[in-house]
């Protein structure tokens, strides 16, 4: 079964949007040319590194490639310059890709690694922020917006309890799981 298949299957599986519990980091950006790319790329490489974080080059010379973001996907087809880290086990890798056209789109679940790997890549995106011509976060714990920790420790745990209750209500619900690509289902069927 390809991966696309498995992709599919799972998402026929997933519960309804309503009852999705996240918390996920959405983001995106424009440097101011392209020589700014190499500066974000060395200095997210640097701060990945720095809290001892698996760090891949994601760079691409063509691919085809859907951007996914807090209100729209938006289809990309060119080079890609960039890197991917892995922040934590049960975090979804954070990849951080820039076209031709200067602009980076993605998102990171974070809800399953915790609020100090999730505080962790906000404070990637303050490093960053200076580079960048734009940034946009969006961040469903709030802390990007509020920096409020207690905040985003109530959240994460409430998070958590929305997960457990329905998998008292729904014995048949079984998760999270990590797809090959790294992205994490909440809970499946």
């Amino acid at each position: 079964m390809s991966l696309r298949a498995v992709v599919a299957t799972i998402g026929a599986l997933l519960l309804a949007p309503s009852m999705h519990a996240g918390v996920t980091i959405h983001f995106e950006g424009t440097v101011r040319s392209a020589s700014d790319v190499a500066a974000v790329v060395a200095t997210a490489r640097s701060f990945a590194k720095q809290y001892g974080w698996k760090v891949e080059d994601a760079s691409a010379e063509h691919r085809k490639h859907v951007r996914v973001g807090a209100e729209k996907n938006e289809p990309y087809e060119g080079k890609l310059t960039g890197i991917v880290f892995y922040p934590a086990e049960l975090c979804e890798p954070v990849w951080l890709q820039f076209g031709d056209d200067l602009f980076f789109q993605n998102y990171v679940k974070t809800q399953f690694a915790g609020a100090d790997i999730h505080v962790a890549i906000i404070k990637l995106f303050d490093q960053l922020k200076p580079l960048l011509k734009s940034l946009r976060v969006d961040d469903d714990g709030g802390y990007w917006e509020k920096r409020d920790r207690s905040g985003l420790d109530d959240h994460f745990a409430k998070s958590r309890e929305m997960l457990r209750q329905m998998k008292r209500e729904e014995p048949m619900l079984y998760g999270p799981i990590k797809l090959p690509d790294g992205r994490i289902v909440d809970l499946i069927r």
